[in-house]
């Protein structure tokens, strides 16, 4: 999946609107990432990257990038 792609679609299960999330983000300013965003957000990239991320990865990351890096080759440009 690409990066903008990405992005929208993280953006989506956040509660915000496609193509405001840029990556430079602290996840803790978004409302929608609480325990059940982080729940959805690691049944999604099961489901569509196919990458299993532990809840104690996710509790890790800060910024949305930091996401993009756990992700690491499931996420293009």
């Amino acid at each position: 999946m690409d990066k903008n792609t990405f992005l929208d679609e993280f953006a989506k299960l956040v509660g915000c609107q496609p193509g405001s999330i840029k990556g430079d983000e602290e996840l803790s300013t978004l409302g929608g990432w609480d325990s059940l965003g982080v729940l959805t957000f690691a049944i999604f990239a099961e489901e569509k990257l196919g990458t299993d991320i532990s809840a104690a990865e996710l509790a890790r990351v800060k910024k949305v990038d930091d996401i993009i890096v756990l992700l690491g080759k499931n996420i293009i440009g």
